[in-house]
């Protein structure tokens, strides 16, 4: 899933909590595993990463030429969704 307005969570652009995107995002996740497929998504700007890994996706897709050191800001939430079976492509 390519999801280009994650972006702008936490801006004055968009009001969802964090709650909410987590569950609107995990209905999807839900739905592509229902099917037995795998649930990922690319996010090409920087984002709060702890959401995206507080959800059931499998893997996350970033740029890592201009992200990956904002990803190392969630140590914690990385190491529990790589635990947990998660990759970072």
């Amino acid at each position: 899933m390519d999801e280009p307005y994650l972006a702008a969570f936490g801006s004055a652009f968009i009001s969802l909590s964090r709650e909410e995107v987590i569950a609107m995002l995990d209905e999807v996740f839900a739905a592509i595993h229902q099917e037995g497929g795998l649930a990922g998504v690319h996010c090409c700007a920087n984002t709060d990463w702890s959401v995206l890994m507080a959800t059931s996706v499998n893997f996350l897709n970033l740029d890592s030429n201009g992200f990956v050191e904002n990803l190392a800001l969630y140590p914690d939430e990385l190491r529990a969704f790589l635990d947990r079976g998660g990759y970072i492509a």
